[in-house]
């Protein structure tokens, strides 16, 4: 297995980071080695070299932002005239949470082959339906074949009018926010989220309404 190295020249002064950055990198290493959490490691390793490759480029392409922009940063009690570091901008709580639900969601993700077997088709039908957008899938992290989220599924197969309910979507959305629209309670379900709703037999077309207006 691969480990990750830190390296740090000796004439130089170690920054204060330093222990944290090496416990850090211990954890992943052990994570790495563990099938079990292989593929959380896997995926924070991949999102953090997006976050500092998006960093790198933003500092190359950087413009000020128009009035428009501002006026709904306003709205939002955002000061947009307010310059945010980088390091400080992906070291936010908005930016760790999302993070944080995307390792969610990629972690209780199931290899499509398995999915396949669970389901009784073919990989080529179900990558035919991520195509399709009537099953969700993230991909693996450097393009190594999909991930199916396990909000899609049952211990049986998957989800009842799975299929049925996605194609009502009218535009795209992340797997970790259909994730979280699947998964909490609804007043329009009488409280169930769509994922128990479909699961005890509930009619999909409400469900349908409440993905249209995603």
């Amino acid at each position: 297995m691969p480990q990750l190295s830190y390296i740090h020249s000796p004439d130089q002064t170690a920054p204060a980071s330093d222990n944290g950055t090496r416990r850090d990198i211990r954890v992943i290493n052990a994570a790495l080695a563990d099938a079990g959490q292989r593929q959380i490691a896997e995926t924070l390793l991949a999102t953090a070299a997006r976050l500092i490759g998006h960093a790198r480029a933003g500092r190359a392409v950087a413009r000020p932002l128009d009035q428009a922009a501002l006026s709904a940063l306003g709205r939002l009690g955002v000061d947009g005239a307010e310059v945010m570091e980088d390091a400080a901008f992906y070291g936010s709580d908005s930016v760790a949470g999302g993070v944080a639900a995307r390792v969610q969601v990629v972690g209780d993700a199931v290899p499509l082959a398995r999915v396949a077997r669970l389901i009784g088709v073919s990989d080529s039908r179900l990558r035919q339906r991520i195509g399709a957008g009537t099953l969700i899938a993230v991909a693996r992290p450097h393009g190594r074949g999909w991930l199916i989220p396990s909000f899609q599924l049952t211990e049986t197969g998957e989800v009842p009018h799975l299929a049925r309910v996605l194609s009502a979507l009218q535009r795209t959305l992340s797997a970790e926010a259909l994730a979280r629209a699947f998964t909490l309670p609804n007043d329009d379900l009488g409280g169930q989220s769509p994922r128990d709703w479909l699961i005890s037999g509930g009619d999909p077309a409400p469900v349908q309404r409440l993905m249209a207006a995603l």
